[in-house]
């Protein structure tokens, strides 16, 4: 179980994994500029996470949140720490009590039924190698004309239509951006 989410995180090309320190209950812990995610020694079930979800937070707080130089104080609100349970499920309850507990930083637990959607489940930053430049950061351009359309007036909507919108002289998705920056920056209205 662990070594999916550690294999996911190893992966990630803004993280880096602090090999040289050991801390006690605490399997790995992977940092970046913007930051920190410290992977929980494995719990064999439920009742392991219960005794042992709070020493392992504890000794992350001491060692390496109390221990962030001033220049990155910032890091201390961006800590993660993921608690591993070789346990399909989770009763609702004990997972609710321990993630909603947000003393010293935010804890996410994994489960076996969560090994299918880590990339959800762990809070990564967007990493750019798996978005092309003809897309958005987020989403692709017919969801952005679908929610741009849902967004203006019905008698406006017709004609944004991406078709349309792009034979009054839009060619590229740069000077679409170019206007809509300018829309923005200008106040001005579609």
């Amino acid at each position: 179980m662990i070594e999916h989410v550690t294999k996911l995180l190893d992966k990630q090309n803004e993280l880096t994994r602090l090999d040289s320190i050991k801390i006690r209950y605490i399997d790995s812990v992977f940092v970046s500029s913007s930051q920190i995610i410290a992977v929980a020694s494995e719990f064999e079930n439920e009742e392991e996470l219960i005794k042992g979800w709070n020493r392992a937070s504890r000794q992350l707080a001491f060692r390496i949140q109390n221990n962030i130089p001033m220049e990155f104080d910032e890091l201390r609100w961006d800590m993660y720490l993921v608690l591993c349970v070789k346990q399909t499920n989770i009763d609702a309850l004990v997972s609710k009590q321990i993630e909603n507990n947000q003393y010293y930083f935010r804890k996410i637990i994994i489960c076996e039924c969560d090994l299918g959607v880590l990339r959800e489940r762990i809070p990564l930053q967007l990493d750019s190698q798996f978005y092309s430049q003809e897309q958005t950061l987020l989403f692709e351009n017919d969801v952005f004309f679908k929610k741009l359309k849902e967004a203006i007036e019905l008698t406006d909507a017709e004609d944004i239509i991406p078709d349309t919108f792009f034979r009054r002289g839009f060619s590229t998705s740069q000077e679409l951006k170019q206007l809509l920056n300018e829309i923005v920056v200008d106040g001005g209205d579609l």
